[in-house]
């Protein structure tokens, strides 16, 4: 008698490299598994979304303004061409009446949300669409965000938003890398605004309840500790170089209005994240790496007390940008020492929960330090698990008794 083969089932949502190796693909984003080993460029097919009318008219509802959701919607199936003034020699893209929803959704709803501070809520809701205009990764981008945004406050939508969330994200990427080759004053702003917006897709991505849909499996979810999203929000930095004052001096210069990060002194603001944070210091103390530690503990030092005297939500970002080199290696090779200071950056993003993409994340960063790092630095990753909620004060007190 034959044995009978096991099936499997198929999936068509892997990347196109390893799709052309013919290997099992783990789906993560933005980089899968097997392209993050042989260290090659991970690109998704743009995802194909085929949805009912039932579908459409979920995605075309009107979250501002609950009349229209008692409207009956007929969907429009044409698709409407929208051309790039300054690249007229690329072919039209297409933008739908689904599209255009979350356009509208974009400039209503989700813009103000994004940092929910007046002096730079322009710039998302006039200025980053008037750049997307001309652009065609930062339209992509910014539809992405709104249809996270959108499946965030409907949960009867979520699939179908995600995916098409999805879909954007895929395309924004791939016009985003062909932009990066040739950085100049016609696409500085863009590149800078993309790359903001990009970090609000891994935050949301790997911190938020939505994340699960998007990857279809929450063991598929990409983690903060693969670390690829902070070399590429550095690595922004590094290619803007060569235009970085037009950049600071032109239509997005509110967002670099935070102050002069290098003169804040954390000495001078006594709270309990800065005594617990300057407890840190005899873990490391005698260490070969000891001068590392201790320029990255205080570049983190500084972060709460920025938040106390300028934006509230600059601080965890600007610390990204500013640690050593030497400190992400180590961050990258999963050094103890290094993951109990990330879990503690972890506590400080969690400030930054109020806000939709940031929901969540703080928590599932100091969660996947606990998860990997060893029980002897459990007193160690205290602080941070009270400050996240993970442990109570209570349960703090039975594992130190014992």
């Amino acid at each position: 008698m034959k044995a009978m083969r096991r099936t499997h089932r198929k999936s068509r949502l892997g990347c196109s490299e390893c799709k052309r190796l013919r290997i099992k693909c783990s789906e993560a984003k933005p980089i899968c598994t097997s392209c993050q080993r042989r260290k090659v460029a991970c690109v998704y097919p743009a995802a194909s979304v085929e949805s009912t009318n039932a579908s459409r008219q979920c995605l075309l509802r009107d979250t501002a303004n609950p009349e229209s959701q008692t409207r009956t919607m007929h969907p429009c199936k044409s698709k409407m061409p929208i051309v790039a003034p300054t690249s007229l020699q690329t072919p039209p893209m297409l933008f739908d009446m689904v599209d255009m929803a979350l356009l509208h959704h974009w400039t209503l709803q989700t813009s103000p949300e994004i940092f929910k501070d007046a002096t730079v809520d322009h710039v998302w809701q006039k200025t980053v669409p008037r750049i997307a205009v001309e652009h065609p990764f930062v339209m992509h981008s910014l539809l992405c965000l709104a249809a996270l945004h959108k499946a965030s406050l409907e949960a009867r939508c979520q699939a179908e938003l995600t995916l098409v969330a999805a879909s954007h994200y895929d395309k924004a990427i791939g016009w985003f890398r062909e932009a990066l080759t040739c950085i100049d004053q016609r696409n500085c702003h863009a590149v800078f605004a993309m790359a903001i917006m990009n970090t609000f897709y891994v935050f949301k991505n790997s911190g938020g309840a939505v994340g699960d849909i998007v990857s279809t499996a929450t063991s598929r979810r990409p983690g903060f500790l693969s670390i690829d999203w902070v070399f590429v929000a550095r690595g922004i930095g590094t290619v803007l170089e060569s235009t970085l004052e037009c950049v600071q001096t032109g239509p997005l210069s509110s967002l670099f209005s935070i102050g002069n990060w290098e003169t804040v002194d954390p000495a001078f603001e006594s709270s309990s994240a800065d005594t617990a944070l300057l407890s840190l210091r005899q873990i490391w103390r005698g260490e070969s790496d000891e001068a590392v530690y201790d320029q990255t503990l205080l570049e983190l030092r500084r972060a709460p007390a920025h938040r106390t005297d300028m934006r509230y939500w600059s601080g965890p970002f600007k610390w990204l940008h500013v640690i050593p080199s030497m400190y992400l290696l180590r961050l990258n090779q999963r050094q103890p020492t290094a993951l109990v200071i990330f879990a503690y950056f972890g506590a400080l993003v969690h400030n930054l929960d109020s806000l939709w993409w940031a929901k969540g994340c703080g928590k599932r960063i100091v969660q996947e330090v606990v998860e990997v790092i060893g029980p002897y630095w459990d007193n160690f990753l205290e602080w941070p698990q009270l400050e996240v909620g993970l442990q109570t004060s209570l349960d703090a007190t039975f594992s130190q008794g014992g």
